[in-house]
């Protein structure tokens, strides 16, 4: 169908408006429109419907336009200040809150807390209580102490004694100077008899011998057997150099070095170290420790009387003497009960316990010479406890000693000071 242009239904118009009614007024009233002539239904429908949206688009822009226009208000700027304040009054009632909580036994005043929220109120405070150093509290203790402070008297030894006692180090370092005037005993007049001599001449300062004694005595007790034979013992300087000359001249210098110490530097001018074998009655023969079927026994064993291996095979980079299964040195207890323990020698252990100091630490040792380190202020009440004091450049040197403990051991290190070793159990020695 052909339409001219004001016939055209895509084109609204005073003229082009119509419904299928055509008699009919518009919604809301108003003039009846004019439909386009020709029309089929369906095209009046269309119209119909396209000339109701473009009436109520238009009554909407009326409306807006009548509708009152508000000018859009801008966000507000933040009140620094007040923000700043609500920060401040929760920090410190949070804090206030947790102190209050966590010491229940000193709670803080509610007149306090108060004062403080209005002095920040008022701006009089520089600081938040977060800001402020604090003191830290004292450590809290329940009941009275149980471990009483330990006093220390001191008593005076001669500084020229740090060539005498239990714990002396003679090696190739350290020479000794009284070789020719240690006190000594006999030992074939004042031994047992669960053990045998090589001679009657061996001679051992008394603390040895009775250890030897005891040692002795605990073999043949475990095994059965008296059989243990004590071949060296205390040697002076002629001694030495005897057995010395001898081996080189049998074995050459440089074996003697491996094996006998140069006159001056052997642990046998102390009277404390000793060589021991096994005899056998049945044929009279020597047989070596290494070689005898309980020769393991002296050395698990020998800690429990005071005794160490001196030169164990592992440490001979250290004493320079090789390996020596028969030699025995008396350190005494509990000393030697750490040096086997721990897999010491002697010269490792002499300097470790320069680690220990009345003013630092000191060693707690046990008889079966499991250690520990205590202060002065806390001494057990078992086992030793072990310390070290230089020796003074003077005449005398004052070594410190707790008071009330009476049954301690006093022993230079035949190097640069004593060595202190304190019976701290319950039960007298």
């Amino acid at each position: 169908m052909n339409y001219t242009p004001n016939q055209d239904p895509n084109r609204p118009s005073r003229q082009n408006t119509g419904y299928s009614n055509p008699n009919a007024r518009p919604q809301g009233g108003g003039p009846r429109p004019n439909l386009p002539p020709n029309m089929t239904p369906q095209q009046k429908a269309e119209y119909l419907r396209r000339l109701e949206a473009q009436r109520r688009a238009e009554q909407q822009r009326r409306g807006n336009e009548q509708r009152p226009k508000y000018r859009k208000r801008k966000g507000a700027k933040p009140n620094v200040g007040l923000i700043f304040f609500a920060a401040v009054i929760c920090v410190v009632v949070g804090i206030s809150v947790h102190q209050i909580s966590k010491n229940s036994a000193d709670p803080v005043e509610t007149d306090s807390l108060l004062q403080t929220l209005q002095d920040v109120e008022r701006g009089e405070t520089t600081n938040t209580p977060a800001e402020q150093e604090q003191t830290p509290p004292p450590f809290e203790t329940e009941g009275e102490n149980t471990v009483p402070a330990v006093e220390f008297s001191s008593v005076s030894v001669n500084s020229a004694d740090i060539n005498q006692g239990d714990l002396i180090l003679v090696n190739y370092e350290h020479p000794y100077s009284l070789a020719d005037t240690v006190d000594t005993v006999e030992v074939y007049s004042n031994k047992t008899a669960s053990y045998y001599l090589s001679t009657t001449n061996h001679r051992l300062t008394e603390r040895a011998l009775n250890a030897m004694n005891r040692y002795a005595d605990g073999f043949a007790a475990d095994t059965g057997l008296s059989e243990i034979l004590v071949v060296s013992a205390y040697r002076s300087m002629a001694d030495q150099q005897s057995v010395w000359d001898s081996k080189v001249q049998s074995n050459g210098e440089e074996y003697a070095k491996n094996y006998v110490a140069v006159p001056g530097h052997s642990e046998h001018h102390t009277g404390m170290a000793l060589d021991l074998s096994f005899y056998r009655p049945s044929d009279g023969a020597s047989v070596p420790i290494s070689e005898h079927e309980q020769g393991f026994w002296m050395t698990e064993h020998c800690a429990e009387y005071g005794f160490i291996l001196r030169y164990p095979e592992s440490k001979v980079d250290i004493t320079k003497i090789s390996y020596e299964p028969w030699h025995f040195r008396f350190v005494g207890k509990p000393h030697a009960a750490v040096i086997m323990r721990k897999g010491l020698c002697l010269e490792e252990y002499i300097a470790q316990i320069k680690n220990y100091t009345p003013d630092t630490k000191l060693l707690h040792a046990l008889e079966d010479g499991t250690t520990a380190e205590v202060t002065a202020s806390e001494l057990p009440t078992e086992g030793y406890v072990i310390y070290y004091v230089p020796s003074a450049e003077t005449e005398a040197t004052e070594i410190p000693v707790p008071s009330g403990y009476e049954n301690y051991i006093i022993s230079g290190n035949n190097w640069d000071g004593f060595i202190v070793t304190v019976y701290v159990g319950k039960e007298s020695q």
